[in-house]
């Protein structure tokens, strides 16, 4: 604790001093003009925080500056002044001088403005005392000019900006001028695709006074879609959303589009009271109030809409695509056989992204399966060759004329597999033809567990007179039409930390990670140490391709409606 006694100087009109007192008490002792300060200086030449007075390891007592600045002591600038009894101190205009400590204290200073800056001081006193402070002592009538300046201001900024409303060649006039008619009433930078319209506010301003209305802005955005499908109950709800409580312009290059999450929030946080009819959940925040993921599946037959079964419903989330595959097969870390040895396959090697979609490039027979050699589409017995991976007449068609050319050069007909075909010998020809086709597809290449049956499910087998049948592909394309995912901002994680296909037997298995596994890096709008940030518009689109209703003289959106 340090006590120190302060006497503040000042000198009367015949130059005697006149002293006022104080002692404080504190462990330091702050010298500044900060109020906080307890040796206040209040003159703008000194800091807020200019310096302390502490005690040193050795006992003594030192007058310690802040960092970058110094004080004159003695005639020498010092950062780090021992307080011994005598020094003097200039601190901005101010004079310390150490006096011998009184009974009780610590320290003794005394604190005194020097001479010549309290005459520059008094000056500005009286000075700003003789001039004059209002207009009435200037000789004006504050009536009068009252009524001046609030009629300029009612022509410059009510009746100039006016005028172009009412003239479309002064608009177009003005529109050119450095400064224009209107800018006085423009509040800020208008967005990057509406900077077109410059100063023309009555492009879309068509009522002084009065909010856009959506209907102008569906001139030129009509095909941009709803919010809701035109046919809903609800899409009378937009009737309720202007385009403006989203989009308000005025606001900088980027700043039309509203990216803060609580317009989304003021409708689906409390949805399913708004209304109980909904299939949709609440939504409040991505971190702790977001229901689990919907996967859009493949219609079945004669329906008119796709599923669209929440992820963690097991027992719904099942691709029927058509297809046999085992990723457990293909990505065994020992590697697979193939012509050219044992090869470890990736999930690179099949999934290779699209640089002009969102979506993954389509798997391609002979560009991802027959790569090295494997899934060559071959038949053996009672011969060897190879046929295209195509559909089941290319396939019918490359085996039959295999065999008729054998025949045609041959001029013999197989005694065992053709002797109880009857007719003339072309009738006899062509039948044997038929008959070696079938048998060889049904024996080789359409068998139900190998060839092509390893891939594909196949019948048909029973006659001759049956036709083949693949069952059709299905192939999802798209899990999340109605959400924003990049794959491309997710590389520096390995693709099995989200999609568990390592051990998966089925094509049927759907390995999508859920919400839970998202929540490992992204929370809601808040910021959060080591995590992303994910607002709504992260994922969603507000505009999310259900169309309004068709308008007759739309213009598309790239009219310029200024060019008449």
């Amino acid at each position: 604790m340090i006590s120190c006694l302060v006497t503040h100087l000042s000198r009367n009109p015949q130059g005697a001093p006149i002293g006022t007192e104080s002692v404080i008490n504190s462990d330091v002792l702050d010298i500044g003009r900060g109020a906080a300060c307890r040796i206040y200086l209040p003159d703008h030449q000194v800091y807020l925080h200019h310096a302390t007075i502490n005690r040193g390891d050795d006992g003594h007592l030192y007058l310690i500056c802040h960092a970058g600045i110094e004080i004159r002591v003695n005639g020498a600038m010092m950062h780090t002044v021992p307080l011994n009894i005598g020094t003097h101190i200039e601190l901005g205009p101010y004079e310390i001088i150490v006096l011998p400590p009184a009974q009780g204290c610590d320290l003794a200073i005394s604190v005194e403005m020097l001479e010549q800056h309290q005459l520059v001081r008094d000056r500005a006193i009286e000075l700003h005392k003789k001039s004059p402070l209002t207009i009435a002592a200037l000789g004006y009538s504050k009536r009068k000019i009252s009524i001046l300046f609030a009629f300029l201001f009612f022509l410059l900024f009510v009746v100039i900006p006016l005028l172009p409303k009412f003239s479309t060649s002064l608009n177009d006039w003005q529109a050119e001028l450095p400064v224009t008619m209107t800018d006085s009433w423009r509040p800020g930078e208008l967005s990057e695709g509406h900077d077109v319209f410059g100063s023309k506010c009555s492009v879309c301003h068509r009522q002084p006074f009065t909010a856009v209305s959506s209907e102008v802005c569906l001139e030129c955005h009509g095909n941009v879609p709803s919010h809701f499908k035109a046919e809903s109950t609800h899409a009378k709800d937009t009737k309720k959303m202007n385009c403006t409580s989203c989009h308000k312009d005025h606001n900088g290059k980027f700043g039309l589009v509203l990216h803060d999450s609580s317009r989304c929030r003021s409708c689906h946080a409390n949805l399913k009271k708004q209304k109980p009819d909904t299939t949709r959940s609440n939504v409040a925040n991505f971190k702790s109030a977001h229901p689990s993921f919907r996967v859009t599946l493949p219609s079945l037959e004669n329906a008119t809409e796709p599923l669209r079964p929440l992820l963690n419903d097991k027992a719904a989330v099942v691709e029927q695509n058509g297809l046999k595959f085992s990723h457990l097969a293909h990505l065994n870390p020992k590697g697979i056989s193939s012509n050219k040895g044992q090869m470890i396959m990736v999930c690179e090697d099949c999934h290779r992204r699209n640089a002009k979609s969102k979506n993954f490039a389509h798997i391609e027979m002979q560009r991802d399966c027959q790569q090295s050699g494997c899934h060559k589409v071959r038949y053996r017995d009672p011969m060897v060759g190879v046929v295209p991976h195509g559909t089941v007449g290319e396939i019918e068609h490359t085996v039959h004329q295999f065999f008729l050319n054998q025949i045609s050069t041959t001029g013999t007909i197989p005694k065992e597999e053709c002797r109880d075909i009857k007719g003339n010998g072309v009738q006899r020809s062509l039948g044997c033809v038929n008959r070696l086709t079938f048998n060889l597809l049904k024996i080789s290449l359409f068998r139900k567990t190998m060839s092509c049956g390893e891939c594909h499910e196949i019948t048909g087998h029973d006659s001759e007179d049956m036709s083949w049948k693949f069952a059709p592909l299905k192939i999802n394309r798209d899990w999340f039409p109605l959400a924003k995912f990049s794959h491309s901002k997710h590389t520096v994680t390995p693709c099995e930390k989200c999609h568990d296909k390592a051990n998966s037997k089925l094509s049927s298995d759907i390995s999508l990670p859920d919400i839970d596994k998202c929540r490992e890096c992204h929370v809601g709008d808040k910021v959060a140490d080591h995590k992303v940030s994910s607002r709504c518009d992260s994922c969603h689109q507000f505009h999310d391709g259900l169309s309004y209703p068709v308008k007759a003289g739309i213009k598309p959106t790239h009219v310029d409606p200024t060019q008449k």
